[in-house]
């Protein structure tokens, strides 16, 4: 039988095991089972060109905009770069914010004001929109939408049967004809899902016209006593449409006479119709984007003027717009999200993947595409790739190859299947967002309810954590988020992160509400340049649990890491930590190099393990952290060595 590797070792010969971990974060599977080219554990730490990681501590002061008047919470968020002018040479950024009061759970004022804040410039312009009665409740979902002659941002809530668009001056609403939940443009049109199972969209080019809405009996003139001359008019039509008149009897019938209606068709031209009245409900025959006036004549009282109202007859069936629809996915109990995926968009329900591919109505296809896999709610897409949240794991997919997991191994008859070895085990639950720009996914949790948020000792409030997925190198990461300094207890923060318009990062929007004022008082909110302001914990990285050298064949004597600092002549601080179980937060310092002077070179620290508990562990937990960086400073990490002296054995 051939001897094994450690055999053929002469008793007191060293033996070194390089660690290279690049491959990033594996919190999936057991320490004792991770490759050891993962970490248990990490936090600021990034990949660089596949051969050495980065340790850096995050010092972002670069906040764009703030409120502490306690206008609220931020419930959705939009990102857009827009031309400064005719020219198209400059451009601004532009980030839109949907504001509304914090109210308690199971409450549900208005939100009160769009915000639009211009990145360049620093200004910030706020519209108020309560009167439009959009809910703070329900699903919010933002889209920008350009036609040729205006560009629009777009909002939508799930308890109202509206949208509103913003063109940089002015918020308007129009009327739909289902509760949105969902909204994305594709094909020169908005494209949205109702809270069942209905795909919508409106008429090419026009974000006001929508198939099938409902009849108003009463929305142009409300009911009043008949008589010759002119109605007051109490609303113009929400999109082109019919007229309906709806006429009631008091007793005898009165002699009706005519309805003349004069005003503008739907190019906008001037357009007049007359109509003979009669007894009961009519719908007249031309649509009308705008009425000029409503006159009667020919009317006679009978005994009692009989009554009079009229209103917008039903979209669809013909009327106005041909080219705006609808289409079912009969099986699905409820959709969830949407995105666009090269030339197709793909509709997700909570169990199954569809495609509509096409341009128009009469090129529309809806097929169903991928079965018993569907989206739990949230979505992302770069780089013509959609990622989203299904059955407690985090999927990729690129709109042709069958969707794969990535936040955790999948492996067949011991092979890796997936091209990823390891992941995160996120504790999922409702409260989490998945985010893109074109380098990273961003994965966190963007509402905590804890009074653990607060950091009485510090006063600071705990920030919330995210994860990131590097797409090229395709590794999972954690990284720190946003901190704030404050006097007053806080027990809730949200966060929302909005991918910038270019598309090379995020910005981060974090709302916290103090304890002391439950709803609006002491509200504050943050917008941020970039994912982190002030970490409270220091940078650090967490091995496997190390087992490759069982104890009884071999001693661990000096531990090597290879580290350059990227700012010299500087210091930094190594710290090294011990723990000898798996999972628990009980590192041991047994080593630190305090305010090491670095020179720009790659630098070897040796550290001699001596006699702590690890020199002869069947298994160990590393930790090392950095600290005391030079302004602007970080830290390269290229390999982590672990030398061993083996034993010999009496016969």
């Amino acid at each position: 039988m051939a001897k094994s590797y450690y055999n053929r070792l002469t008793p007191g010969q060293m033996q070194g095991i390089i660690t290279r971990p690049t491959a990033g974060l594996n919190e999936y599977n057991s320490p004792l089972e991770i490759n050891d080219n993962y970490f248990s554990d990490c936090l600021d730490a990034t990949p660089s060109h596949d051969e050495k990681f980065i340790l850096y501590n995050t010092l972002s002061s670069d906040v764009l905009d703030t409120d502490f008047s306690g206008t609220g919470k931020v419930y959705e968020a939009i990102a857009d770069k827009i031309p400064t002018d005719g020219s198209n040479t400059v451009f601004h950024d532009h980030l839109l914010l949907m504001v509304g009061e914090y109210a308690a759970v199971g409450a549900d004022t208005y939100l009160d004001y769009l915000i639009d804040i211009t990145i360049t410039s620093g200004t910030k312009v706020s519209r108020a929109i309560d009167s439009y009665n959009f809910g703070k409740l329900g699903f919010h979902s933002m889209c920008l939408y350009f036609t040729e002659a205006k560009r629009y941002a777009c909002y939508i809530n799930s308890k109202v049967k509206k949208i509103l668009y913003y063109d940089y001056t002015t918020v308007k609403t129009a009327v739909l004809p289902f509760y949105p939940k969902k909204i994305v443009s594709h094909a020169n049109r908005v494209f949205a899902l109702d809270i069942e199972n209905k795909l919508w969209w409106c008429r090419s080019g026009d974000v006001t016209s929508w198939y099938g809405l409902e009849e108003t009996d009463n929305y142009i003139v409300a009911e009043v006593d008949m008589a010759n001359g002119t109605y007051t008019i109490a609303h113009q039509p929400d999109v082109p449409r019919v007229l309906t008149t709806t006429i009631t009897s008091t007793s005898t019938a009165d002699t009706l006479g005519t309805l003349t209606v004069v005003g503008t068709d739907v190019l906008g031209n001037a357009q007049t119709e007359v109509t003979t009245l009669t007894t009961g409900k009519m719908v007249w025959f031309k649509a009308f984007k705008t009425i000029t006036s409503l006159t009667q004549a020919g009317h006679t009282i009978a005994a009692g003027a009989d009554k009079i109202k009229v209103g917008v007859g039903a979209v669809g069936n013909g009327f106005v717009q041909a080219d705006a629809g609808y289409a079912t996915m009969e099986q699905e109990r409820t959709l969830v999200n949407m995105g666009v995926l090269g030339n197709s968009l793909f509709i997700w329900s909570d169990v199954n993947t569809y495609e509509l591919s096409g341009y128009s109505p009469e090129t529309f296809s809806l097929v169903k595409r991928i079965v018993d896999i569907g989206c739990d709610r949230e979505l992302a897409i770069a780089n013509n790739t959609a990622y989203f949240i299904y059955a407690d794991d985090v999927y990729e997919f690129d709109g042709n190859n069958y969707p794969r997991i990535i936040s955790r191994s999948l492996t067949s008859n011991g092979a890796i299947t997936n091209g990823i070895l390891g992941g995160i085990t996120p504790s999922y639950d409702s409260y989490f967002g998945l985010t893109t720009d074109k380098n990273y996914l961003y994965f966190y949790k963007n509402e905590s309810f804890t009074s653990t948020l607060y950091n009485t000792a510090e006063n600071e409030v705990i920030q919330l954590y995210y994860y990131m997925f590097d797409i090229k190198s395709r590794s999972w990461w954690r990284k720190s988020s946003f901190q704030s300094i404050t006097t007053v207890a806080t027990d809730y923060c949200a966060a929302i992160y909005v991918s910038q318009p270019n598309r090379t990062g995020v910005y981060s929007i974090f709302h916290f509400r103090q304890a002391t004022n439950a709803l609006t008082a002491n509200a504050q909110w943050y917008v941020m340049q970039s994912t982190g302001e002030n970490p409270i914990e220091k940078p650090y990285i967490v091995t496997k649990a190390f087992n490759t050298n069982p104890s009884e064949k071999s001693t661990l004597t000096n531990i090597i890491v290879q580290v350059e600092s990227v700012v010299y002549p500087s210091t930094m601080t190594l710290n090294f930590y011990y723990s000898l179980t798996n999972d628990r937060d009980d590192f041991v310092l047994f080593h630190s190099e305090s305010n090491r002077i670095f020179d720009g070179t790659v630098e070897n620290i040796n550290i001699n393990v001596g006699n702590t508990p690890i020199s002869r562990a069947h298994h160990y937990r590393l930790k090392i952290e950095v600290t005391d960086f030079t302004a602007g400073n970080y830290c390269y990490f290229y390999n982590i060595e672990r030398r061993f002296r083996t034993r010999g054995r009496s016969r």
